[in-house]
Parts: structure tokens; C-alpha cells; sequence
């Protein structure tokens, strides 16, 4: 775990495998990066740097947000025809390893 101090920016790495052969380069998607729920940052794909099909990374400024585990919450769009609007929406939760420090 790493311990920057609030106030640092921060490259943090988003990825994910493959969902039914398709890449993360396929679909939309973003990322909320929070301590506390009331208090997140949001970042979309179209805003991160792309390393490759499924792999990106999302910059943040940890100023906006508190001490604390640095948490983050990715919300998917997958392409799926049994779908009535041809989406499945697909969230996942994870801890980034991060720990803001004041």
C-alpha cells in the first residue's frame, strides 16, 4: 500500500479482463474514486490514458477528497443483445491499494 499525502495527483491503474471475449477497449465504462461515498471523483474512459485494450489509467487530484483507503467503483456497459436496450450494466468495487494520508 502506498500513503501520499492529500493533495498529491494520482495515476492510478484501471483494468479488467475480458467479459465474454470482449476488451475494455470495447465498451464505455468509468470510475468512481472516493474514501467516502459523498465525496468521489468520476472519471470516464474517454478521459483516461489507454495502455492498451484492457488496461487504462485515470488521473486524479487526491485535494478533492479525504484521508483514507482510496476506493474504487467501475461501472460497465457491456454489449448484450439478451438486454432490452442491447447493455448489460455490470459494477465492481475494488480497493486500489492507496492510502490518503493528510
Amino acid at each position: 500500500m502506498i500513503n501520499p499525502s492529500i493533495g498529491t495527483e494520482l495515476k492510478v491503474a484501471v483494468s479488467a479482463e475480458p467479459v465474454g471475449g470482449i476488451h475494455l477497449s470495447e465498451y464505455d465504462f468509468e470510475c468512481d474514486f472516493f474514501v467516502y461515498r459523498n465525496q468521489k471523483i468520476t472519471v470516464r474512459k474517454d478521459d483516461m490514458r489507454k495502455l492498451d485494450d484492457d488496461n487504462y489509467v485515470a488521473l486524479l487530484d487526491s485535494s478533492k477528497l479525504s484521508a483514507g483507503n482510496l476506493l474504487m467503483r467501475m461501472t460497465a456497459h457491456v454489449p448484450d443483445t439478451d438486454f432490452p436496450d442491447g447493455l448489460r450494466t455490470e459494477v465492481v468495487e475494488v480497493d486500489t491499494g492507496i492510502k490518503l494520508v493528510k
